[in-house]
């Protein structure tokens, strides 16, 4: 014959741990709250498309209004140049910026034309200026484009 207990400790054992949980004692069972996170949303962007005169660098344009400390920043950096690559990203803050993907290649009549995308996270904010740096041992002064998200 079963013992009735064992039937029972179970049941209770969920009764128990239900009723400690709607009087608040989750940390007791190393439950801890959820906490929802606000949904991701693009806030602004920041951008400058030239040829510009310095062979190894691109800046962005300030951004319109001041950077929120705390946020994600995504840069797209795209070039007419197939030997070169972005050596490093800087900002006049400190942020430290780390590429997402390596260099990618066009192909066919793009094969000239190269994009890259970094990004920043849990940024310190104002007022940023942008800078891509290019590697020096392949310079060159055609067109150069960096979009900060």
């Amino acid at each position: 014959m079963i013992d009735p207990f064992v039937i029972l400790a179970p049941i209770l054992l969920l009764a128990v741990v239900a009723l400690l949980q709607f009087v608040g004692c989750n940390w007791a069972f190393g439950i801890h709250e959820t906490v929802e996170t606000p949904p991701v949303k693009y806030v602004q962007v920041g951008s400058k498309d030239a040829v510009p005169s310095d062979p190894l660098t691109v800046i962005t344009d300030p951004f319109g209004m001041d950077v929120t400390s705390g946020n994600l920043l995504v840069l797209w950096i795209w070039y007419d140049s197939a030997m070169s690559h972005v050596s490093d990203v800087s900002d006049g803050v400190g942020n430290t910026y780390s590429p997402a993907v390596p260099p990618m290649t066009g192909v066919a009549g793009l094969a000239n034309w190269r994009q890259e995308i970094w990004y920043a996270h849990v940024v310190t904010g104002g007022s940023l200026r942008i800078t891509a740096n290019f590697d020096p041992m392949s310079p060159f002064t055609a067109k150069k484009a960096i979009f900060a998200h």
